[in-house]
Parts: C-alpha cells; structure tokens; sequence
C-alpha cells in the first residue's frame, strides 16, 4: 500500500496523472523528516483519534546512543562507525518527555515541530500520549508504559485490515503506473541536461559569475514544469537543491581576499556536472530501476600515511 507525500516529485508526476483518468488521491503534508512524521500524519490522516507514541525519542540522554543500535551508525560489535561527538557535537539541549532536559539535534527538532503541527492542524479532539524517554512534544500527554489503560476489545484484525484497505485506497488498475511513464519524454529529458551542460562552458571568474551560474540553473529547471512530459524537475529538484544551496554559500564568500572559495567553487561545480552526466546516462539505461543508497564508504578503514 501507498501513500503520496506533499512536495515529493512521485506525487507530482502520480497527481498530474492519475487526475487525467479522474482518480483524486490525497497527500501527507507533515510526513517529513522521520517514518514517525510519515506514521503519524498518516494515521491522523486515516482518521485516528488516539495514538501511543514508543520509541519516538528524538534525542537521546547519552551522546553515545544517538541513534539504533541496529542502524549504519553502528557495528555489529556495538562500536561507533565514526566518533559521533566529535563529528557533530554533543546535541542541543531540549525539554524532555519524563525527564527535565534531553539532547536533540536540528533535523530531530523539525521533525519534533512537525508533529506538533500535524497534531494541532488535526481540527479535531485526540488522545495523543507519549510513551517515550526523549524529548517533549507538545499535543501529546507523557504517559510511562506501566500507566496505559486500554480497554479489552474482540476485534478480528484480519477483518479490520481488509475494512481499512477497501476504505482508504484505490485499488491499482495495471495500466495507470505504465500510462504515466508513457507519457514521459526521455528524448526531451536528454535536451534538457545537453542545455544545462552548456551552463557549465562559462568561466566562473568572480562573485557576480558565479551567483549567475547558479540562477540560471533555477530558471532553466524551473522552464520545465510547464513541459508535463519533460522529467527533468522531478528527478533533479531535490539534486538542484542541494548542490544549489552550496554553490550559493560558496558563491557569497568569493573575493579577490580569498581566491581559495573561488577555486572550491569550481571544484564543487565539476562535480555536480559530473553527477548531471551520471544522472542522464544511468537513467535513460534503466529509467525503472529502483532507487538504492550505498553507505559503503562509511565501512571504509581510513589508511595512515
């Protein structure tokens, strides 16, 4: 089963699609940055009125268990892949859920605010209890594990599953994902990045050069959301955004002082035209292929000279 998410460049394309054939399918508005924020808005979204929150920490008591211990940052052995403290410092301090004061970080304080407004923008009465020994979120009651009362209830679960599928989603038609990608054109996509490539025979020589360089990647991505079947804002929004946002950062700091920032510029530009170059070439190959992350190289032994 799938849900679509506010700002996400699936429900983009899936929207503008599947509203050609009549079918109105709603979206998540606060499903970011945590599977919490997803679960949460998704299950208020259903139309939820009482929610037990576990394991929603969202900072963490000892700097040393940041996060799972079964996620990337460990391994098997327990052992920090990389010293987490040193790394990123040792967290902002934040209210806590049963005790006064735990450590957050800022991408769980979005997440903690996004909760709250996903509660507060509810519109109706819940019963929202934190049971978890991290920070305070504000809508839901703290509440320790020992205290919960639940009523007891003869629920046939396999029935309740079968009501809530056959009430909350559409059943797929074959043909709907493969009328969408149809529609697209990957001749066009390839135009598309040849004209942003030519962006990159300009010579970035100062502040002024190099702000434009980057503004004229935003009109140009920008162009083609008026061309439905160019998928160029869709698969490169997020890509833009980032590379973007450093390029901009480097861009501000460049002065005939510090002739340095001028070169890291350059540097950061040939290998954001090497990831478009990447990014075209892997995609016209396997346009259905699915999405993958590879966090090998934080397995990898640093070697001492």
């Amino acid at each position: 089963m799938l849900c679509f998410k506010d700002g996400e460049s699936s429900t983009f394309l899936f929207h503008n699609g599947l509203q050609k054939k009549g079918v109105q399918i709603a979206s998540l508005s606060y499903a970011y940055p945590t599977v919490t924020n997803l679960v949460m808005n998704f299950m208020l979204r259903l139309g939820s009125k009482a929610l037990y929150l576990f394991g929603v920490d969202l900072g963490f008591i000892d700097v040393r268990n940041h996060h799972s211990q079964s996620s990337a940052y460990y391994r098997a052995d327990g052992s920090e892949v990389y010293n987490y403290q040193k790394a990123h410092g040792g967290g902002i301090p934040a209210k806590g859920n049963f005790i006064p004061m735990v450590f957050t970080k800022r991408e769980f304080e979005v997440s903690r605010k996004l909760l709250e407004q996903a509660i507060e923008k509810a519109g109706r009465k819940l019963e929202i209890y934190n049971c978890s020994n991290g920070v305070y979120i504000s809508g839901a009651m703290p509440l320790q594990p020992a205290n919960i009362l639940l009523e007891k209830h003869r629920i046939n679960k396999y029935d309740a599953i079968s009501e809530l599928v056959d009430t909350a989603f559409y059943t797929p038609q074959p043909d709907y994902a493969e009328d969408i990608f149809n529609s697209l054109d990957i001749e066009r996509f390839e135009q598309t990045i040849q004209q942003w490539l030519a962006l990159f025979d300009t010579e970035i020589t100062d502040s002024k050069t190099a702000r434009q360089f980057v503004e004229e990647q935003w009109l140009l991505l920008r162009s083609t959301v008026k061309v439905p079947a160019d998928p160029t804002f869709c698969l490169l929004y997020g890509s833009t955004n980032y590379f973007g946002g450093v390029l901009t950062k480097l861009a501000s700091c460049i002065s005939t002082d510090a002739p340095a920032i001028l070169e890291t510029f350059n540097q950061v530009r040939d290998i954001w035209r090497d990831y478009l170059i990447t990014a075209k070439n892997e995609f016209i190959a396997q346009p259905l292929k699915f999405d993958d992350v590879n966090v090998g190289h934080l397995f990898q032994s640093k070697t001492t000279g």
